[in-house]
Parts: C-alpha cells; structure tokens; sequence
C-alpha cells in the first residue's frame, strides 16, 4: 500500500504548482475583469484539476490509513493464531503465553507506528526533494 502511496503523491507537486500558476493568474487578472464586466465565466484549466487533486490527496490518505490499519489487524490475527496452535499443539503454560503475547502487542504496537510514520513520508517525500531542489535525493544540487 506505500507503493501506491508514493506513486500518488508523486504527482502533488507538479499538479499543485499548476493550480498555484492558475490562482495566481486570477488573482493578477481580477481588475481586469472586474473593470469588463465579464458575464459568461467559465472554469479555467487548473479548476479540474483542482479536484483531481482533491481526489488524488484523498486516495494517498486512504492507502496511508489502510496500511496504519492493516497492521494491527494483521497482528490480533497472528495472535489469536499463535494462541490457539500454542494451545492444542505445544500445550504451552499460561503464564509464560500471557508475557509473550504482552510483548508480541508491544511488538506490534511498534510496527504500526513505525508503519504509519513511513506512510506519511511517503505522502510527502515529493514535495520535500522538490522544494530541496534535487529531483533523486535531498539536498541541494
């Protein structure tokens, strides 16, 4: 899910530079426009693709909460599997089950976190080497 995550905030800085160009126009051109009375307005180019960012941002959250949310579920499905197995197969004592599952929780509490963490750079690692000005890595050129 953080691949996809990349390849869609890969595109956020080229996109929103082109919406910032187009407000920007606007905002130069309000006089103007103001001054003609302009009644038959229609949406610019950069409106459109305004949602498509809109789209895009909510797509590259979407993923970044699935992979935050897919790991916990994944862990509660692993112990409840490890339980069980414990149990019936190996006949493990209760005491010695109940501190490896605290620490396989704590384990998985990391995970997530770290999970989450790597997501959100994924979400804006575009932004930063375009504002870094190097298009491979940080830093400046």
């Amino acid at each position: 899910m953080n691949r996809y995550n990349r390849i869609i905030a890969r595109r956020h800085p080229a996109e929103l530079k082109f919406l910032m160009g187009g407000i920007e126009r606007v905002a130069r051109n309000m006089t103007l426009v103001r001054a003609l009375g302009r009644r038959n307005w229609s949406p610019p180019d950069w409106w459109a693709l305004s949602t498509d960012i809109e789209r895009t941002l909510a797509r590259s959250g979407l993923f970044a909460n699935a992979a935050n949310a897919l790991t916990p579920f994944a862990g509660t499905i692993l112990i409840v599997v490890l339980l069980v197995v414990s149990q019936r197969t190996f006949h493990t004592s209760g005491l010695l089950l109940i501190s490896f599952l605290y620490l396989f929780m704590r384990f998985i509490q990391a995970v997530s976190s770290m999970t989450l963490q790597f997501s959100v750079a994924n979400q804006y690692a575009p932004a930063v080497r375009r504002l870094s000005g190097s298009g491979d890595g940080l830093g400046p050129q």
